[in-house]
């Protein structure tokens, strides 16, 4: 939750009907990739709000040149009903601008709204379309943040860190390659080292960051200030059983949860929409390889968070993977809540992951910020969501296309020019070659120096190897090079 004032928020919250409670959008175009230009985590309003090396943008567009009431922010934990630690989702921006000729597209913006004299920041977003209206005087701008900076192939990067690599050290290199800058934050297994067992000619920064997340039981998201923020889920103050109010150990407040902050919601749409369950916490975490795989179990696991097919953790003990499952599971378990959907007057400060509360006549209802559609300008709006079934789908969405078990490895590659997989085994110093290509199917064994080899292609068969055995009805050869027959042979010579 963004750190700010009673009175700040009270201007945001009052009707539109007078001057003070005018609200004032501002999208700032400036001709570098922008610095965070507001100071971080602090009380607005600030006199540090535009640094001098930011420089000074050259392009504002305000409420003059923004159509009424066409904005739209849209951003999410997780695309999935049930929460999946790791998610790293993009949020997106929507808003009809007009009188406006500027190449805009691919250029980066800050928005900020403004209220009684304080200015909070939104993000900050790339345009990736501008469509024009058919007024021609009105284009509406898509815009997202910089998560999508990381929808970019980061092969070259990781082939060329310098292993073995702790977290903290892989996710610093990664931000610094892609151009982002991160929150101050330590991570559950910052210190834990991991080593190269991939190999990869292709490999996405959305996939390692959301790899980190994960392993970490967290989630990744921009902030309103331009930083990648780690967001962990903090315990909330349920009461203990499906009680109706009024209860005495009724508010989070009272109970303590994790002593986090928790929001408010003083107005609200009618009608609040709820379940009549409450999803029930995470009791266990299980870490495998792939489907079918024991892996490692802490908890008792009738309701577990999986984690499979993570490359970080790829060649640990059974031991070490039941080390992070345990040292994970305080900090994503036991998290109960009631999926609602709430709609409300315009919060900016609230972020993904608070916990808000509502009362309803029966119920408080008590969840956390999953999804969240900000909308309006003057009646500014906030659609607050959660979802999750009462039991969570296991499920797993994680890419899967590399997989490891204590050092074997199995790399699959796929393009449109064919597939190979390629399973090593370190300890044995053995690997095996599979490709399969439109014109020829290549087979390879090797373990150390020997080999074999197998190439069927469309005129002629290949096979090389420094011991060939054959079996079969009426021929048989050894690896001595002993040959026997059974049938006769015709038309043929044999020099012995």
């Amino acid at each position: 939750m963004i750190s700010t004032t009673d009175e700040i928020k009270n201007l945001f919250l009052g009707d539109n009907l007078d001057t003070e409670h005018k609200k004032i959008f501002r999208l700032r175009f400036f001709d570098d990739t922008i610095e965070s230009l507001y100071p971080y985590e602090t009380l607005y309003p600030d006199d540090t709000l535009y640094p001098s090396e930011a420089g000074e943008p050259w392009l504002i567009i305000e409420n003059e040149n923004i159509v009424s009431e066409s904005f739209t922010k849209t951003e999410s934990l997780c695309d999935e009903t049930d929460m999946t630690f790791g998610s790293c989702e993009s949020a997106e921006v929507q808003i009809t601008i007009a009188d406006n000729e500027n190449d805009i597209v691919d250029k980066e913006f800050l928005l900020s709204i403004e209220c009684g004299g304080v200015e909070l920041s939104l993000g900050y977003f790339t345009v990736k379309t501008l469509e024009r209206e058919s007024d021609r005087r009105r284009k509406t701008i898509t815009a997202y943040d910089r998560m999508k900076w990381f929808e970019t192939d980061v092969a070259d990067w990781y082939n060329g860190l310098t292993f073995p690599i702790t977290i903290k050290e892989m996710r610093d290199s990664l931000c610094d390659y892609i151009g982002v800058e991160q929150s101050q934050t330590t991570l559950l297994l910052d210190e834990m080292t991991v080593t190269q067992t991939i190999g990869i000619t292709q490999l996405q920064g959305l996939e390692v960051l959301e790899a980190i997340c994960q392993i970490n039981g967290c989630f990744g998201h921009f902030d309103s200030y331009g930083y990648l923020k780690y967001i962990y889920i903090n315990q909330t103050g349920l009461y203990p059983s499906e009680t109706l109010y009024p209860a005495e150990k009724l508010y989070p407040a009272e109970l303590g949860g994790d002593g986090g902050e928790y929001q408010h919601v003083p107005y609200y749409k009618q009608p609040i929409t709820y379940e009549d369950y409450f999803v029930s916490g995470i009791d266990g975490v299980t870490i495998r390889q792939e489907e079918g795989d024991v892996g490692a179990t802490y908890g008792d696991a009738t309701n577990p968070f999986v984690i499979e097919g993570n490359f970080l953790v790829y060649g640990k003990t059974a031991a070490e993977l039941l080390t992070i499952a345990t040292s994970l599971y305080p900090l994503i378990g036991e998290r109960e809540y009631r999926p609602a959907s709430i709609d409300c007057n315009g919060m900016p400060w609230v972020e993904l992951g608070d916990i808000v509360t509502a009362q309803t006549q029966t119920d408080l209802i008590e969840t956390f910020v999953m999804k969240r559609t900000m909308s309006g300008c003057q009646n500014l709006r906030d659609k607050i969501e959660s979802t999750g079934n009462k039991t969570r789908d296991t499920t797993v969405t994680l890419n899967q296309q590399i997989i490891q078990l204590e050092g074997k490895t199995t790399v699959i590659t796929q393009s449109v020019d064919g597939m190979s997989v390629e399973v090593t085994d370190i300890k044995e110093y053995t690997q095996t070659e599979i490709s399969v290509l439109s014109d020829e199917i290549a087979l390879k064994v090797s373990k150390g120096t020997v080999s074999s080899e197998l190439s069927l292609e469309p005129d002629q068969v290949t096979l090389t190897s420094n011991r060939l055995i054959v079996e079969s009805t009426n021929f048989s050869l050894d690896g001595n090079g002993n040959a026997t027959f059974s049938g006769a042979i015709t038309g043929g010579t044999i020099n012995i």
